[in-house]
C-alpha cells in the first residue's frame, strides 16, 4: 500500500478545490450530483441517492476526452469545409447591393424629376418596376454564373 493525502477546501456554491499527493483538482455540485477535474485530468461525473449510499460513477480518462476533442475538430472542419464548398461567394450579393442602390437613386431621381405625378401612380410607373426587374435579373444572373462549376 502507498502513502496518500488528500485535503478539501469548500469555497462555497458547492465548489471545492482538493489537494491532493499528485496535483490540484476541483469539483462542483450539490447532493445527487457532482461534476469532477481530477489532478490526473479526469473527468469524473457522480450521481447519487442523498442519504441512501446509493450512486453511480462515471469517469473520462484525460486520453478519452483529448480523442473526443480530437474527434469533434475533425468533425467540425469536416463541416465547415462542406459549408465553404455549398456557401456562395459573397461577391454576387456586394455586386447586387451596390446596383439595387444604384437602381434605388436613378428611380427617385426620375421621380424627382418628374413631380408631375400623384403618390400612388409613382408606385406603379412603369420606369421604377423595370429598374426593380433589371436589378432582380442581374442578381440572379450573377449568381447562377458565379455558382456553376
Amino acid at each position: 500500500m502507498g502513502f496518500r493525502y488528500r485535503k478539501s477546501i469548500n469555497l462555497g456554491g458547492g465548489f471545492k478545490v482538493n489537494v491532493s499527493k499528485t496535483g490540484i483538482g476541483y469539483s462542483w455540485g450539490t447532493k445527487g450530483f457532482r461534476i469532477t477535474k481530477t489532478a490526473k485530468g479526469n473527468i469524473r461525473k457522480t450521481y447519487s441517492i442523498p442519504k441512501t449510499g446509493i450512486s453511480f460513477v462515471s469517469e473520462k480518462t484525460k486520453m478519452n476526452v483529448l480523442k473526443n476533442n480530437i474527434i469533434q475538430e475533425e468533425a467540425y472542419k469536416k463541416q465547415k469545409e462542406a459549408i465553404d464548398e455549398k456557401s456562395p461567394s459573397i461577391i454576387p450579393t456586394i455586386i447586387f447591393g451596390i446596383f439595387t442602390i444604384i437602381c434605388i437613386i436613378i428611380a427617385i431621381v426620375y421621380i424627382a424629376l418628374t413631380k408631375k405625378m400623384n403618390p400612388p401612380s409613382i408606385l406603379f410607373s412603369s420606369f421604377p418596376l423595370a429598374m426593380l426587374f433589371l436589378a432582380l435579373t442581374i442578381h440572379y444572373s450573377i449568381r447562377f454564373l458565379c455558382n456553376r462549376k
